[in-house]
């Protein structure tokens, strides 16, 4: 099982993902791609999957619920947020649903703008230093995607409960 593991989670989705999308779709197709790998990799991981109106969102844009008869109890195992906006007050505002809420694994997608990253992991490492109900069992991990004239690539950041950061190698693929 991967669910619990931020580094295992990003090497699974820079390994699969790109292989269902082509570059140049919108915002709109991107999102429906994303959501439906990440829909079937949290049935195939055991979870029920809860988004949009598949059968319906849970507090953030897909989480991953743990759930069983006996005894009678679930959890967020894991948390989504996905930001395709360039803008880092929009993508630090979706981040900040995933310091408010409880889940072992919080993962945030973004398209942030290069320059904006180093403040991006800034912000995150920050918000979670902050927050007064974190627990040591959670961690964060931040996919992003970035873009130059002839590439497209995925880095990925894992923060701990305490806010500190580790990145994962980028991927990169050709576009």
């Amino acid at each position: 099982m991967i669910s619990r593991e931020p580094d295992s989670l990003f090497r699974k989705f820079v390994e699969d993902f790109p292989k269902r999308i082509k570059w140049n779709m919108s915002d709109t197709k991107w999102s429906e791609k994303v959501f439906g790998y990440l829909a079937d990799l949290g049935k195939k991981e055991g979870f029920d999957v809860l988004y949009e109106n598949n059968p319906y969102e849970y507090l953030l844009d897909m989480c991953w619920i743990y759930a069983k008869d006996k005894p009678d109890i679930n959890w967020i195992e894991v948390a989504f947020e996905i930001e395709w906006s360039r803008d880092l007050d929009s993508i630090t505002d979706e981040f900040s649903k995933l310091v408010d809420i409880k889940a072992y694994t919080k993962v945030l997608l973004c398209y942030p703008k290069v320059d904006d990253v180093v403040e991006l992991v800034s912000r995150a490492s920050r918000m979670i230093q902050g927050n007064p109900f974190r627990y040591p069992e959670e961690h964060y991990l931040i996919i992003i995607l970035g873009e130059t004239r002839k590439k497209f690539g995925f880095s990925g950041i894992v923060v701990n409960s305490i806010g500190n950061c580790l990145g994962l190698g980028p991927k990169e693929l050709p576009k």
